[in-house]
């Protein structure tokens, strides 16, 4: 005949989303949101003295962009030259934009640059330039919460195994609480029905 399992033996298979889950979530969520908060300092700086121009476009430079919200091939970043509100020509390359055809030279277009630093510069578009940031930082806190409660179960459930308890919030546990809740219920109706016998038989002491 097998011996039943111990609470301890039955909370093996439930040790939490362990240390290594968390770690991976911790991970993710630093990788989000450092990745959503550079550019994000970046974009608030240039916002902080920024300057516009008209540019032309004087070559590009090539990368790779597959998937699905990819160029599926050949990307460009385009290389422009415009002069900046003290008369200083500059040339810079616009990369804050998925361009999948090839970019004509001598095309006009405008831009936003870094008044400090005029190389700084890039398409004025402010969904690609502020929402993948946000996007990317929230999307890391979230990771990181998550992360927490992960070390926070784990640590309670993994403290519970070692002391033979059921496991927190557990299916285990809740039984525990239905069974006990159950004795307490059986306990208070034979203490009615106890109560009304003793009520009946002191009735009948009393008639007699």
């Amino acid at each position: 005949m097998t011996a039943p399992k111990t609470t301890k033996q039955k909370n093996q298979k439930k040790s939490g989303p362990g240390y290594v889950a968390t770690v991976v979530a911790l991970a993710l969520g630093a990788i989000f949101f450092v990745g959503g908060l550079v550019p994000l300092i970046g974009q608030i700086v240039l916002a902080t003295h920024s300057s516009s121009a008209s540019a032309v476009v004087v070559g590009y430079s090539t990368h790779r962009s597959g998937g699905k919200y990819g160029c599926g091939g050949t990307a460009y970043n385009p290389t422009v030259s415009f002069t900046d509100q003290r008369g200083t020509k500059v040339t810079a390359t616009l990369s804050n934009m998925l361009i999948c055809s090839q970019p004509s030279k001598g095309a006009t277009i405008k831009v936003v640059y870094d008044t400090t630093n005029p190389t700084n510069a890039e398409f004025p578009s402010a969904s690609d330039n502020w929402v993948w940031p946000i996007v990317a930082l929230v999307l890391g806190a979230l990771f990181i919460v998550a992360a927490a409660a992960m070390f926070r179960s784990t640590r309670r459930t993994r403290a519970a195994v070692a002391r033979g308890e059921p496991i927190p919030g557990s299916k285990n546990q809740a039984k525990k609480r239905e069974q006990a809740r159950q004795r307490d219920v059986d306990r208070r109706a034979s203490e009615y029905v106890r109560g009304m016998t003793d009520q009946q038989k002191d009735g009948r002491g009393g008639g007699q």
